[in-house]
């Protein structure tokens, strides 16, 4: 495998290091590029769900901040277990391009009493952990104790974890590739536009902040490219006022980033696509604006763009060759 380039959440020397380590055992050489990023959570996360976000939205930014093969979120949380005392994880998380991609838990250590009534008391912990039994210099006690302070064993192991889940799953797509295995998935793509020649995109919720897309999906059995296109309109914008102007003469494919395959490997349970294969066509919404009902379980924003700020929309392999040519053929006076 190839040297890689990590973008890791935080500026903490000590976590750095730990990922560092996780990295040695594994056997994998990479460049790590710190990024003192924000959580977007608590400073004390106290659920595996708040701990969980803010792992995931450190890897993000600290990918979207860097030109890396993926980013690292590294967070320390706390939640009650079922007798309501609290217990001490990690959560690492890995961001590649558009989406999470893994999100590893280590094991969950039950704080001793001292520790317990600080975070009853809402109390930040890590202004007491040297604190605990401070007076005693003996071998178990010294270990908690920097056990809560620098939580090593948690994130080397939440780190190592997601690293091989990830790694894993890369090399198998690797795999796939070389041998050549893989076909395309046939998809319906409508480039839609308005009576002023505006363009809607939308913006899925495993997509980046600044990555936009034409809607529609893929093309189920029985179905021609026209009816699945009309179909995954209404399906994901609410609405039936689209008409079809016109289809492209060719089929555009392209590959997937390993990120893709990823996805869709877990989605289909081992099965996979290497790209697409896309029907593209022109469509023109014939309704309202406020009559479009995005599917919120599925797009997380829709907007309306000229074509000239199209560029700064399209960062996908391939959008903007693809958009260009299909433009230049469906919409030549534009």
């Amino acid at each position: 495998m190839k040297s890689l380039k990590i973008a890791v959440g935080t500026s903490s020397e000590q976590k750095i290091g730990y990922l560092k380590e996780a990295l040695d055992e594994i056997g994998i050489e990479a460049e790590i590029i710190p990024s003192g990023v924000k959580s977007g959570v608590s400073d004390q996360p106290i659920t595996e769900e708040e701990t969980q976000t803010g792992s995931m939205n450190r890897a993000r930014a600290a990918f979207e901040n860097t030109d890396v093969d993926f980013g690292i979120g590294i967070e320390i949380g706390y939640h009650k277990n079922k007798d309501e005392d609290f217990e001490m994880f990690c959560c690492t998380s890995i961001f590649g391009k558009g989406e999470a991609v893994a999100s590893c838990f280590s094991t969950k250590f039950l704080l001793p009493d001292f520790h317990q009534q600080i975070l009853r008391e809402n109390k930040y912990l890590g202004k007491y952990v040297l604190k605990y039994k401070e007076e005693v210099d003996e071998p178990v006690i010294n270990y908690t104790r920097e056990l809560i302070r620098g939580r090593k064993p948690l994130i080397v192991e939440a780190t190592r974890n997601v690293l091989l889940q990830f790694l894993e799953l890369h090399a198998t797509v690797s795999h796939l590739l070389k041998s050549d295995s893989l076909g395309y998935r046939d998809k319906s793509l409508g480039i839609i536009i308005d009576k002023d020649k505006n363009f809607l995109l939308v913006q899925l919720h495993d997509y980046g902040g600044n990555d936009w897309n034409f809607p529609g999906g893929g093309i189920e059995e029985g179905e021609t490219p026209e009816k699945a296109l009309l179909r995954e309109l209404s399906e994901e914008l609410g609405s039936e006022k689209f008409k079809i102007l016109a289809k492209s003469k060719k089929q555009k494919e392209y590959d997937w980033p390993d990120f893709i395959i990823v996805k869709d490997i877990k989605k289909r349970n081992g099965k996979t696509f290497r790209g697409q294969r896309q029907n593209i066509f022109l469509v023109e919404f014939t309704g309202d604006k406020d009559e479009i009902k995005p599917d919120p379980e599925e797009i997380r924003h829709i907007k309306w763009v000229r074509k000239d700020k199209l560029k700064d929309h399209l960062n996908f392999p391939r959008q903007k060759e693809i958009f260009n040519e299909v433009i230049k053929e469906l919409l030549p006076e534009l």
